[in-house]
């Protein structure tokens, strides 16, 4: 668990410490490690980290639930790949069931929140969290102009050529 002992990861500070509570310092490190995989350009940390920063200024039901569902919507990521959500909510379901006090129940609710990435729609009846989860996600859409041709250049990265053609991306 993080707890007094344990320096709380810079990219926490600012956030509730109840929204990370019964998650394990190994948890964190885990999650931070699966943005390093190579061909990464836009789904990085920094996506993540912006992400963070939208957390901060909202207000959740279950913020911990939130919390753990942005930190691993992308944790599996490979352009073009189209099983790269349900991946990345095998990862959370692993780590958080070895690396958390985290509850069944509330890993199925994270579980549905990153799956719902896939088509950026909240699947079912969604939960105010799961919708606000979407809108952080998607926060790079309303970006001033440098920030969201920033994000274009680096998804284009991702995509071209490795998955499509310059031509066909565009």
């Amino acid at each position: 668990m993080v707890q007094s002992n344990v320096e709380t990861p810079p990219w926490l500070r600012g956030i509730d410490a109840a929204a990370f509570a019964g998650v394990d310092a190994a948890l964190l490190h885990t999650v931070r490690a699966a943005y390093e995989s190579p061909g990464r350009f836009y789904h990085t940390w920094q996506h993540i980290e912006a992400c963070l920063e939208q957390f901060r200024l909202t207000t959740f039901d279950n913020p911990r639930a939130v919390l753990l569902a942005l930190l691993f919507h992308d944790g599996i990521y490979v352009a073009g790949r189209k099983d790269n959500e349900a991946k990345s909510a095998e990862l959370a379901h692993r780590v958080i069931g070895e690396s958390s006090a985290v509850s069944q129940a509330e890993q199925a609710e994270i579980a549905q929140m990153i799956l719902s990435t896939a088509s950026h729609h909240a699947v079912g009846t969604p939960t105010s969290d799961a919708k606000k989860m979407l809108d952080i996600d998607l926060s790079i859409l309303g970006a001033d102009w440098p920030t969201y041709q920033a994000y274009a250049r680096d998804v284009r990265r991702e995509f071209c050529p490795q998955v499509v053609s310059e031509f066909k991306f565009c």
